[in-house]
């Protein structure tokens, strides 16, 4: 028996290519009202509603990547791309002052308390090997009581430093040439430990001062590191002194300012 014309089926148009499982949704929507049909067309809204939610989810997704992208500022860009130095340039350290490329703009040693410095200790953090350097030189800053040691003109290692008083250490470029362990002057009844000389085993690096022995450090005098208190050399930690004497080689070239 057929059914009369206004209960027959609907029979769609036929629809553009999508899913199996959206294009029966769309079918059953198309379906008449009828009790068989009734809870077909509810699951088919309620498919197609979660369909729509997820489709405007997955838009809002990528227009919120794509936002990111243009509001990113070039000079983020160029930071992420800028390649880094490798590590035998400058080498990590545990101190903030060493491993970095420093230059005159780091505090004097007065500025952060200089009057507590251990000056037994390295003042700059561990100690790079300058053996693994190439075009080693030697800075000192007369104004910043400072002593920076350089490969290639890059700063590999910093040091407080005291020169000499009333401006009596000499300014100019000098060359490493000549060591030992300890030295004592009877006129200034004063030595020193670990020297290294830049100009003519009169001006040196060293220690802070000593007594008549190697070791006899006088305790008054290395408080003074840091600020000018030496006849012209330039007093370093007896850390430092001990680096450079065991390290720096001859011929290294020194320049003072």
């Amino acid at each position: 028996m057929r059914l009369p014309r206004m209960h027959r089926p609907m029979r769609p148009a036929a629809l553009p290519s999508m899913p199996l499982w959206l294009k029966g949704a769309v079918r059953s929507l198309s379906q008449p009202a009828a009790p068989v049909y009734r809870r077909r067309r509810l699951m088919a809204v309620g498919v197609l509603a979660i369909t729509i939610v997820l489709l405007g989810a997955l838009c809002l997704a990528g227009l919120s990547r794509r936002t990111a992208a243009v509001g990113a500022s070039p000079s983020d860009s160029a930071q992420s791309a800028r390649p880094s130095l490798h590590r035998m340039q400058v080498p990590r350290s545990r101190s903030s002052l060493h491993g970095r490329a420093m230059g005159e703009n780091d505090l004097k040693a007065s500025d952060f308390g200089a009057k507590t410095l251990d000056w037994r200790a390295s003042s700059g953090g561990s100690h790079p090997n300058l053996g693994a350097y190439g075009g080693v030189s030697v800075d000192v800053s007369i104004g910043r009581q400072r002593v920076y040691v350089r490969s290639h003109g890059v700063t590999i290692y910093m040091m407080i430093a005291s020169t000499g008083m009333d401006d009596s250490t000499p300014r100019g470029d000098f060359t490493v040439s000549g060591r030992g362990p300890h030295f004592y002057n009877p006129g200034d009844s004063m030595g020193a430990d670990y020297w290294v000389s830049f100009l003519n085993d009169e001006y040196l690096f060293h220690s802070v001062p000593t007594g008549n022995d190697q070791g006899d450090y006088i305790e008054s005098e290395a408080r003074k590191l840091g600020e000018p208190a030496s006849h012209g050399c330039v007093r370093l930690t007896v850390a430092d002194a001990r680096w450079l004497y065991e390290q720096l080689p001859d011929g290294t070239p020194v320049h003072i300012e």
